[in-house]
């Protein structure tokens, strides 16, 4: 039980407060202020406490001071609760308070029902029941955030490191044992895309015609040594100048004159000249030579060294050599451009040292033709007809590699332009063998390693959070199960509203919350009410402040009934403004809750700006008076104190007797019950003018059109609507309606009249009035 108020210090209008006089809490505690006295700070000093959350408290630390807010409570065994620091040095979780934070935050906020008052009602209502399972909950939540944050900071630093965006498919990548060749043949396909137009346009490969030699070396090699044995070489010589004479002598056709003249001379039967007529018998010798020469094989001899000299002399040599030293040339050049982007391609036959030997090797071997020619029987060496031979057959082979080449390139070629990808995808390609290679090399490697274990907590954080989770709604299921029947009971059968709460239940965890919420509908008359602001029947348009503090309280009770009989009576509870409606039922109906909070529980404060409710709460005779305490929170200059206030018994009663006799006529209509509601009209506001607004009267001891003459007339009067000159009037209607002459001053008998009232008027008017100014306006 709380002892005492001890001090406050820097927080609200708490300057530095520090108890002095009786101001020691009993069993039943009733505070009364005025608004903006700082009722409001101590309920929430008070809610601090039980919650050990010290944020409430600087929340409402004093404008402008300098020192950090303090508090101390004391307890009934004469230890300290002690806020110092930002901090509780204990808590007390046995303080409920209610307030309009918590109808606020349990029930609405503004003109709404927020996913923030459900998640704060299921903790209130959930309570004790489910408070450690939340704590591990949330602890093992705040684990995960703050791994959550360790997550996001290497997600940053690998993405740093590697500038690249999908970390975790980066975390996941298998290792690859041939990563290094495929890297290389990424990066040579990159090579080949980075000259995809280039190679598209690259000149054909070169081609070479087939080359047939138009003479015959077994023929030339067979003619050169050839000889015709019976032919003297005299006579031969002989004949061969005297057939160049002939020529020079002007006979183009000498050898065919001397063929024909030999051909007569062979036909005549004397042996005399047919050109002079002389004997030939002395020229037999050289007949006989003429013959030889002119004979067949002599001639078949001649036919074929010219005919072999004729073919021999029409191969270019030099223009065979050009031909295939520039097709070698072309090809050179095709490899050095196709060996950048065709790997391991072969290289191209080097140019034989034989194609340069050719040209001396033609001469060579024409030299021995042109000589044989010349010299028809002599026997001429062919060694440089082999050499030409095995040259030439190099050569040719050589060709034959050329075209073989082109032949194992071309296919290359074509599959190589047939394959090309756009630059952009073979780069991505590239870009992710070469992460790849990185996942398994220093830092990355131990940065995604770290990465995964990280991420596995994280799973496992989370399993455990679900699993507690299901078992906290397990839990909460069961205390739930008739918690909506005890809030209906109070706000139908206690507080006689039309209200009603359905479907009550534990809404669980929605997203990423820390928190869970609890689900519910709330119905009038049987119908559901629509969070639609434009809706008519909507939260907003349906109920009024008073509707919401009603099932704000009722929820409040009915979290209070599901507590166990033991547990009850250790509870504090502390009830800040209970009452904001203005119906009678529901007034009576509040009290009445209090008493009862009063006999069930350790200690209950009640805190209220409205005396005249505090009135009635003070006669109830089930409150003993030894275990009571009236205390007063009251505002000086600038700052505020707590002192005891001597509500007297005997005018609590009176004016709860004023209330009681409204009441009754209320409910009967009797007309003897009339004329008694009608002074305790004017009782009643009597009472309350003298107890509030005694400091503006120069007298307390004045009659009721005295009162209000002296607060209209007094400059710093103010009452709690605000609207001065509207309250007096209504007084001064009530004071005109209740004034009897048996009741007034002789002073007042030329003041006022005596009027009728109907009862009509009295309940459709007066007494309505009479309840808003007592219970609001004053």
């Amino acid at each position: 039980m709380i002892s005492k108020i001890q001090s406050i210090y820097n927080i609200g209008n708490y300057l530095d407060y520090q108890a002095s006089g009786d101001v020691t809490l009993k069993k039943f505690n009733i505070f009364y202020a005025e608004n903006g006295a700082g009722k409001t700070t101590l309920a929430t000093i008070l809610r601090s406490l039980a919650l050990g959350e010290g944020i409430l408290i600087d929340r409402h630390k004093r404008l402008n001071a300098i020192s950090s807010p303090k508090v101390e409570i004391k307890l009934e065994d004469n230890s300290l609760c002690r806020y110092d620091n930002g901090k509780w040095n204990k808590t007390n979780h046995d303080i409920e308070v209610f307030d309009s934070y918590f109808v606020a935050d349990n029930v609405y906020s503004g003109m709404e029902i927020s996913a923030d008052n459900r998640k704060a009602l299921y903790k209130f209502v959930v309570g004790n029941t489910g408070i450690e399972i939340a704590r591990k909950i949330n602890r093992l939540k705040s684990m995960s955030v703050d791994l959550q944050r360790e997550k996001t900071k290497l997600i940053d630093e690998i993405k740093n490191l590697i500038h690249y965006n999908d970390v975790e498919t980066v975390v996941k990548l298998a290792p690859k044992k041939d990563i290094d060749i495929l890297l290389s043949q990424k990066q040579q396909e990159f090579k080949i895309s980075s000259n995809n137009e280039v190679i598209i346009k690259h000149e054909e490969l070169p081609n070479i015609k087939s080359f047939t030699l138009p003479f015959n070396t077994r023929q030339i090699k067979s003619l050169l040594p050839k000889s015709i044995d019976c032919i003297s070489e005299q006579y031969l010589t002989f004949i061969s100048q005297r057939i160049n004479t002939l020529k020079n002598n002007g006979l183009s056709n000498a050898e065919k004159w001397l063929a024909d003249g030999l051909a007569e001379v062979n036909t005549i039967n004397d042996d005399s000249c047919p050109f002079c007529g002389q004997s030939l018998s002395g020229a037999k010798e050289i007949i006989d030579g003429y013959n030889l020469y002119f004979s067949k094989e002599y001639n078949q001899l001649i036919n074929s060294i010219n005919l072999c000299n004729s073919q021999f002399q029409r191969f270019d040599v030099r223009n065979f050599i050009r031909v295939v030293t520039e097709f070698h040339e072309k090809l050179m050049s095709q490899y050095h451009f196709w060996q950048i982007y065709l790997k391991d391609l072969n290289k191209v036959t080097d140019m034989p040292a034989e194609l340069t030997l050719l040209e001396d090797d033609f001469s060579k071997v024409q030299e021995k033709i042109s000589e044989k020619a010349q010299n028809p029987l002599s026997k001429i060496e062919n060694d440089n007809l082999e050499e030409l031979e095995v040259h030439l057959g190099v050569v040719f082979s050589f060709i034959e590699e050329l075209k073989k080449y082109v032949a194992y390139i071309g296919p290359l070629i074509t599959k190589l332009k047939s394959t090309l990808k756009p630059l952009d995808t073979v780069r991505k390609e590239l870009r992710a063998l070469e992460i790849y290679k990185l996942r398994y090399e220093s830092p990355l490697k131990e940065m995604c390693e770290y990465f995964i274990i990280v991420e596995k907590q994280i799973l496992r954080l989370q399993k455990l959070t679900t699993q507690l989770q299901n078992e906290q709604k397990e839990n909460s299921a069961a205390f739930l199960h008739d918690y909506g029947d005890i809030i209906n009971k109070y706000l139908q059968n206690v507080f006689c509203t039309d209200f009603r709460i359905e479907n009550i239940k534990d809404g669980g965890y929605r997203g990423k919350s820390r928190d869970a919420s609890l689900t519910y509908s709330l119905t009038f008359k049987g119908k559901p009410l629509s969070l639609d602001t434009d809706d008519n029947l909507s939260f907003k348009n349906t109920l009024s402040e008073g509707d919401k503090n009603t099932i704000a309280f009722s929820l409040f009770l009915a979290k209070l009934d599901k507590y166990s009989e033991e547990k009850l009576k250790n509870k504090i509870i502390v009830f800040d403004d209970p009452l904001t409606s203005l119906d009678l039922n529901r007034r009576n109906a509040t009290i009445n809750e209090l008493v009862k909070m009063y006999q069930k529980t350790k200690q209950t404060l009640v805190l209220s700006h409205n005396l005249a409710f505090l009135l009635e709460l003070n006669n109830r005779r089930k409150i003993k008076g030894k275990d009571k305490k009236v205390l007063l929170i009251e505002k000086q200059i600038d700052k505020s104190i707590i002192r005891e206030f001597k509500l007297r018994d005997e005018l609590s009663a009176e004016f709860a007797s004023c209330i009681e006799k409204i009441e009754k006529f209320k409910e009967s209509g009797a007309d003897e019950d009339m004329e008694p509601a009608i002074n305790s009209i004017r009782l009643s506001l009597e009472a309350i003018l003298k107890f509030k607004y005694g400091r503006y009267l120069s007298t307390l001891d004045g009659t009721f059109g005295q009162i209000i003459s002296e607060l209209e007339k007094s400059s710093t009067c103010r009452f709690v609507d605000g609207e001065k000159q509207k309250v007096i009037d209504d007084l001064n209607e009530l004071n005109e309606m209740s004034w009897r002459a048996h009741h007034a001053s002789v002073d007042e008998l030329g003041m006022y009249s005596e009027i009728s009232v109907t009862k009509e008027e009295l309940f459709r008017r007066y007494i309505p009035m009479t309840i808003n100014l007592l219970f609001g306006r004053l």
